[in-house]
C-alpha cells in the first residue's frame, strides 16, 4: 500500500486478543434512477469536454445506459469516444475515453508522487460531483499499478518495458480495515489526464459522526479472540497436509459472503492462495482461491468464496475482487 499524499502517518489496527471490531449491515444496493442518474452525469464530467457533456445531456443518452435491457452491457455514446457501462448486481459504474487511452505523448511524462497528486484532485472532484461520499474515502487505501508495452524478437535483446498509463485504486477503510467489495480505479495517462473510471461496489450502512461510520445493528462490537499468527497457522497446518501452497497475500478485510447480496459484516483475515503439487514430475499450480476465517470466534470454518454453489443461478452477485 502506498502512503496517499494527504494521508501521513495512518497506522493499521494491531488486531489483538481484547480488541474490538465493528459489524456492518452491507447491500448491494442500486440508487434510486435520479440519484443513479447523477452519479453517472457527474463520473461523465471528469471524462469528456465541456461540449460532449452539454450534448449527452441535451439528447438524454446517458439515461440510456441505465435502460434495463442495457444494464451490464458496454454502451459507446454516438458521435464519442465514451464507452460506458453500469453493471446491476454491483452497483458500479465503468467509463473509458478511448481517445484519451489513446494518447501516448511520452514528451510530458509525470512521475509516480505528481500522479498521486493528480489522483487525489480527481477523487475530490468525484466527490463534489456527488459520484462518492467522501467521508468513506477520506482514509482509503491507495495502490498503484501500471499499463506497460514491450517489444523484442528471438534474434534480438527484449526492449525494457515503457509504461503508457497508471492505474490508481481506492479501497475504503471502516476503523482502519479495508472493505473488499467498493472502490475506486482510475486509469491516468503519463500526462496526468483521467483515460477511465470504475466506481462503485457495496453500501455499508450506518451514521457519520466525527469522522467515523456509526454501526446501525444491534452488538455490532465484536472482541478478537484469536491472533492473526494464529490464524495463519491453522491454516497452514491444514493445507500442507495435502502438498505445499503458494499464498499471494493476507489481510484482514470486511468482505461479502459469496452469493449474498445483504449481509452483516465483520473484519476477517482473508487468505488468497494457490495449491502446488507435483504431476508427472512436473510442477502444477492451481488457479487463485480465497478463504476468510473468523478472529472473533476460533471454532468457525473458514468461509470458502470459491466453493461451488449448491443452488441454480439466480440473481444474487458473486464475489467482486
Amino acid at each position: 500500500m502506498l502512503e496517499r499524499p494527504n494521508l501521513k502517518g495512518f497506522e493499521q489496527p494491531k488486531f489483538q486478543i481484547g480488541d474490538e471490531m465493528i459489524a456492518y449491515q452491507m447491500n448491494w444496493r442500486r440508487p434510486q434512477s435520479g440519484e443513479l442518474l447523477q452519479k453517472l452525469e457527474g463520473a461523465v464530467k471528469l471524462l469528456s469536454d465541456d461540449k460532449d457533456l452539454a450534448f449527452f445531456e441535451k439528447e438524454n443518452l446517458l439515461k440510456t445506459v441505465l435502460e434495463r435491457e442495457n444494464a451490464g452491457s458496454w454502451i459507446q455514446l454516438p458521435n464519442s469516444p465514451l464507452f460506458i457501462k453500469y453493471d446491476t448486481s454491483f452497483n458500479e459504474i465503468r467509463i473509458i475515453n478511448e481517445e484519451r487511452e489513446a494518447q501516448a505523448d511520452f514528451t510530458k511524462v509525470l512521475g509516480e508522487d505528481a500522479i498521486k497528486k493528480q489522483a487525489e484532485l480527481y477523487l475530490k472532484q468525484l466527490a463534489e460531483n456527488q459520484v462518492i461520499d467522501y467521508q468513506l474515502y477520506e482514509t482509503a487505501a491507495m495502490q498503484l499499478g501500471y499499463a506497460m508495452v514491450g517489444s523484442g524478437s528471438f534474434s534480438q535483446k527484449v526492449q525494457p518495458a515503457q509504461i503508457t498509463s497508471f492505474r490508481i485504486t481506492y479501497r475504503p477503510r471502516l476503523n482502519g480495515v479495508e472493505l473488499a467489495n467498493a472502490g475506486i480505479r482510475m486509469g491516468i495517462n503519463l500526462a496526468g489526464v483521467l483515460t477511465s473510471l470504475r466506481v462503485g461496489g457495496v453500501s455499508p450502512e450506518g451514521e457519520w459522526k466525527n469522522g467515523s461510520l456509526q454501526s446501525n445493528i444491534p452488538n455490532s462490537r465484536r472482541k478478537i479472540a484469536v491472533t492473526t499468527n494464529d490464524l495463519m497457522s491453522k491454516f497452514y497446518n491444514e493445507k500442507l497436509q495435502d502438498g505445499e501452497v503458494q499464498v499471494s497475500y493476507s489481510k484482514v478485510m470486511y468482505a461479502m459472503p459469496e452469493g449474498k447480496s445483504e449481509a452483516i459484516v465483520e473484519p476477517l483475515l482473508v487468505i488468497s492462495y494457490s495449491d502446488l503439487r507435483t504431476v508427472d514430475n512436473h510442477p502444477v499450480v492451481s488457479r487463485r482461491k480465497t478463504l476468510a476465517y473468523s478472529l472473533t470466534n476460533p471454532e468457525a470454518q473458514p468461509l470458502d468464496f470459491d466453493k461451488p454453489r449448491v443452488q441454480h443461478e439466480g440473481t444474487e452477485p458473486l464475489r467482486k475482487n
